[in-house]
Formats: C-alpha cells, structure tokens, sequence
C-alpha cells in the first residue's frame, strides 16, 4: 500500500464521516495530516528494524533525526511505538484534538504497523514478494561451495585425519566460519531480518581465515606451501559479496521520491 492510501485509511479511522473529502485530498495535502506523522513514524521503525536494531534504540534514532530539524524535547517515560507516535502528534499537531485520542493512536499505530510490517517482510534487501533476488542467490551459491570445501576440511581435520597442517581446535573454527556463512547467506535470501548481520558476520570470519592462510602460505609453512590462487579466489568472492551487500542496502534504504 503506497504512502498516500496507507494515510487516507489512517484518517478514516479518526473521521469516516470525512470519506468523501479525504478522497479528493491531493498527495501534499495529505503529507499534511497527523496519520501522515503516523505513517513516518512506523515506516522508520521497521526500517531500522529490519537491521536488527533494539526497540528503545529504534526510537532514540528516530527522535534524533527528528530533533536535528525542530530542536530537543523530553520523550515519553514509557518509551514504546505508541507512546512515541502520541508524542510526535502533540509536538506537530497540537490543534488535532481528536488525533490524540489513544484509542484512535492505539488503533492507527496497529493498522500502519500490519500494513508496512507486512511490506517488509516480503520485499527486504535480499528477497522479494516473488523470491530471492539474484545477487542474493549469488551469494548463497558462494556461501555453499565454501561450506561444502571449507566446511568439510574443517570437521575432516578436526575429528578425522590427523595428517593435517592445522590443529584440531583451529579446524572446528575454520568449519563453523563456513556453516555461519552458509547460515547468513539462506536468511539473507529468505528475507528474514536476521540474514544480512549474520552474513557479514560470516563474510568477514571468511576473510580473516583466508588472510591467515595466505601468511602461511606465504611464509612457506609447513603443509602451506604453494600457490596463492585457491586462496584469492574465495577471497575474492566474499570481498564481492561484501560489496554487494553495501549496495543492495543502500538501495533499499534510500528514500523513496514521495
């Protein structure tokens, strides 16, 4: 549901008897509404939701982006959503009288958050109402093919052979970089909110491996000698898989032209 019929439904909740005029109102005048505060409220909680921020945090944020352009005021004590939409509205919309009823926030607060809770579930950084995007999958590939190589190295040489170059504890560590990695990649590609963080968690635990293995490799250590390529590539990979993700987020956190 666009901006504008996400606030019209908002305002028909605190005056139904204004249906026929609320219809008529252009797309600025109804930017000018208290739902319309509503509506801007929520839509940044779930923004900032969908990185895995805290609810207290959420607000804070909110408030801070708010406080740069109309100045410092005191927060609520019982600082939840509904709490912060009531305050927004008295701060920006003494006048509307009935806008501050806590019933019709109680009930706005609800609609708004069902509506744009249920948008951002299904069309996040890594997937869509249609599925997973294709960098997505791209980087769930990578992700398996490591686990796959990495993963099964790691638990080899840790509980099976012992003819190996690694210790056994450094092993295990090398195998659950690969399955934390792999983890990421499926939640990131299933759109859930805790994908993208456990990814670059992931990501980075890969790139930290592989540097350790590149100074061995090029100190000549025993069982570490040769080529530098098989560990570039996967290094290669993840920096790509890096930079992927810092564009999808940008992308899909950038305003959208109301």
């Amino acid at each position: 549901m666009k901006f504008a019929s996400l606030v019209r439904d908002l305002a028909l909740i605190r005056a139904p008897e204004r249906q026929a005029e609320l219809s008529r109102l252009s797309h600025a005048r109804l930017a000018r509404l208290p739902e319309a505060t509503i509506v801007t409220v929520v839509r940044g909680w779930f923004e900032l939701k969908a990185d895995g921020h805290s609810d207290a945090d959420i607000l804070r944020e909110i408030e801070g982006r708010r406080q740069k352009e109309y100045g410092e005021e005191s927060l609520p004590g019982d600082l939840t959503l509904e709490s912060y939409a009531r305050y927004r509205l008295r701060l920006e919309h003494p006048g509307e009288e009935k806008a501050h009823d806590a019933i019709f926030v109680m009930q706005a607060v609800h609609r708004a958050s069902q509506v744009i809770g249920g948008t951002y579930r299904e069309d996040t950084e890594g997937a869509t109402a249609r599925g997973a995007r294709p960098g997505a999958m791209a980087v769930l590939a990578y992700a398996v093919l490591i686990a796959l190589i990495q993963g099964v190295f790691g638990l080899v040489a840790a509980f099976g052979s012992r003819a190996t170059p690694v210790s056994p504890a450094a092993a295990l560590l090398v195998a659950a970089v690969a399955l934390l990695l792999l983890l990421g990649a499926i939640g990131y590609a299933g759109g859930t909110v805790w994908g993208r963080p456990v990814l670059l968690a992931g990501l980075w635990g890969e790139l930290a491996v592989l540097a350790v293995a590149e100074a061995k490799v090029a100190m000549g250590a025993p069982g570490f000698s040769g080529s530098l390529v098989p560990v570039l590539i996967p290094a290669a990979g993840a920096v790509a898989a890096l930079l992927y993700l810092r564009r999808r987020h940008r992308e899909f956190h950038s305003p959208s032209p109301r």
